[in-house]
């Protein structure tokens, strides 16, 4: 089978997106079949690190170079050439929204008759609506168009697709397939020796949804002696600024290095700095107001970490199991913070070991690429 993926883009720090296309692209690759992206990126920008390892594993990448305007990724390339890799491919898998890719790419799958699979990728999340609205109410009529005109439209919880039945718009049925994302687990061993001050970890984009002002009330208010919280990420809407405010703000401490107490504000880490990360943490945390699927929890888990996350996420299955799900608010963090700072460090590694076996059992990524071949071998079997 020939498949095309097309996104805007997969920029080194992009996060879940610049993970999950290239990931799912190389899974599929090895099960035999040919698999292209194609993104809009000049020559010589760097791509995740993730990308790389797609075109090692046999995926082929094809740029296109951004236009003027570049709003919403356009490609007067991609215009002109998309239409001979549609035209190619067996199935269109398009991520995202609100960008020109996704628009071009369903409109091409759809007047060539190819089957075309949409992944908003969060996109829809009516608490994001709220960002950028004025530029998300002047294109969503386009967002709408290839939603409605979908063979599929892939989501990675149930949660996730009642935002996209929610905007579709209620007289549609869109056909709504849920398959999680995928995460390789560890080889290594985890690192269970414990050091002078124990570690609570966020780990992603400091980012205004992911509701780190809140954590900081929260571990405010819980000071857990011997503790260190790392916040670890690239900088987004200026919220690192943001963030060392409100640490003045509040008074707490700043851990200068890896061995104090305090808060420690630190730069992005990725692959096997990523992975190690995960790994020497005590525990992971994830106060999002919103997440459609959180991917840094089912990392820690894989790297058997427990994890406090919150009920905007699709984690409730962790609570009691593997870590906390509680509201995101300051008082209901606090409570979980200390409730898992309070735990001994055997009781905690007994946690992120049942974590180790849920992820297993449900989010390795053979498992996610077997279940979205077969959405796409249904989708081909249904055409002439």
């Amino acid at each position: 089978m020939k498949i095309l993926h097309v996104v805007a883009g997969l920029p080194r720090e992009g996060g879940g997106l610049a993970e999950f296309v290239p990931m799912l692209a190389a899974e599929t690759s090895r099960a035999g079949h040919r698999v292209t992206i194609a993104l809009v990126a000049d020559p010589d920008a760097r791509l995740s690190a993730t990308a790389s390892q797609a075109q090692d594993s046999g995926v082929t990448i094809v740029r296109f170079r951004p236009s003027i305007p570049r709003a919403a990724y356009f490609s007067l390339d991609m215009a002109y050439g998309l239409a001979g890799l549609v035209a190619d491919a067996d199935i269109v898998h398009v991520h995202s929204a609100w960008t020109f890719p996704v628009w071009w790419a369903s409109r091409r799958a759809f007047t060539l008759g190819k089957p075309l699979v949409i992944s908003p990728h969060g996109a829809l999340d009516p608490v994001r609506l709220v960002h950028s609205t004025i530029k998300k109410t002047a294109v969503g009529f386009l967002d709408r168009w290839c939603l409605r005109h979908a063979d599929a439209i892939h989501v990675t919880s149930k949660a996730e697709g009642d935002w996209v039945r929610r905007y579709v718009a209620p007289r549609f049925s869109p056909p709504i397939a849920v398959i999680p994302c995928g995460v390789h687990l560890p080889t290594a061993p985890r690192d269970a020796q414990p050091s002078a001050v124990r570690r609570m970890l966020y780990l992603g984009r400091l980012h205004p949804l992911k509701g780190l002002p809140t954590l900081l009330e929260a571990w405010k208010q819980s000071r857990p002696a011997g503790w260190q919280l790392m916040i670890v990420g690239p900088d987004s809407h200026g919220v690192r600024a943001e963030l060392q405010r409100k640490l003045r703000q509040l008074g707490l401490p700043a851990a200068v290095d890896a061995a104090s107490c305090g808060v420690r504000l630190a730069e992005p880490v990725y692959n096997a700095d990523k992975e190690a990360a995960l790994a020497e943490a005590d525990v992971v945390i994830l106060p999002s107001r919103s997440e459609n699927f959180g991917m840094v929890v089912a990392e820690a888990l894989a790297a058997g970490t427990p994890v406090i996350t919150t009920t905007a996420t699709p984690w409730s299955q962790i609570a009691g199991r593997c870590g906390w799900c509680v509201p995101a608010d300051a008082d209901s963090l606090a409570g979980a913070i200390s409730a898992a700072t309070q735990l001994t460090d055997e009781e905690r590694d007994l946690l992120g070991q049942q974590g180790r076996r849920m992820v297993e059992s449900s989010f390795t990524w053979p498992a996610v690429g077997r279940s979205m071949l077969d959405l796409y071998h249904g989708l081909t079997t249904l055409r002439p």
